[in-house]
């Protein structure tokens, strides 16, 4: 099973240059999404022979981080991106700037966990 992207409708996530009207409709979208995107996750990990119960609880945490801590995967950036980084960041920070960023793999598990633990109940 093959894990599906979460796409937006505005085709952008320039949230900086995001119009009053576009900021709104992705809001929109993005909470209408969120049942969605954790049936997504729960099958995939389903499909992988896992169970993990979904209940907002702090224990359900602990199977779902030892599930993605064997999914996350780093990659290099490149010396365009790191020193971009550092022109855009205060001295005494550049020390923290790291050579590799997650993956785009890892980051779509990072967005769906996300929805279903902080933006699930909260609002």
């Amino acid at each position: 099973m093959e894990y599906e992207y979460m796409i937006s409708p505005i085709g952008s996530y320039d949230f900086d240059n995001f119009t009053a009207k576009e900021a709104k409709e992705y809001f929109e979208w993005f909470m209408g999404e969120r049942e969605k995107r954790v049936h997504i996750l729960s099958e995939y990990i389903k499909s992988e022979g896992e169970e993990i119960e979904f209940d907002y609880t702090p224990e359900s945490l602990v199977p779902l981080w030892t599930w993605f801590l064997e999914k996350i995967r780093f990659e290099k950036r490149s010396e365009e991106e790191i020193k971009e980084e550092r022109a855009n960041s205060p001295e005494w920070m550049h020390k923290h700037i790291s050579e590799d960023r997650p993956s785009i793999e890892t980051l779509k598990y990072v967005l769906d966990i996300a929805v279903r633990y902080i933006w699930g109940k909260s609002l």
